[in-house]
């Protein structure tokens, strides 16, 4: 999980106890406060090497409000959701 997206989730939840094992980073930060759009969710990837971090980061982003897809361990995940150059990066996904 990048910190600057970490911390505006556990500022969101006002409590954050996880360690950052754990990747999420490709979306604009302009966008992170709007988890809910056009009658869906935003998606939210996130990646990671400790089941347990990875458990606890999925429980914040679906309490936030967003959509959590798992990308697998970070040295596959981390690369592709990655910014400026991860082919997930800036993806604006949404669930409907």
């Amino acid at each position: 999980m990048s910190r600057s997206t970490g911390i505006h989730l556990c500022r969101q939840l006002r409590r954050c106890s996880i360690s950052f094992k754990s990747e999420i980073n490709h979306l604009d930060v302009n966008v992170l406060p709007q988890p809910a759009v056009s009658g869906g969710q935003r998606v939210l990837f996130h990646s990671g090497d400790d089941a347990d971090a990875k458990a606890e980061v999925r429980k914040i982003i679906e309490q936030t409000g967003y959509f959590p897809v798992d990308l697998g361990m970070l040295d596959v995940g981390g690369p592709l959701a990655s910014l400026p150059f991860g082919s997930l990066a800036a993806i604006n996904l949404v669930k409907i």
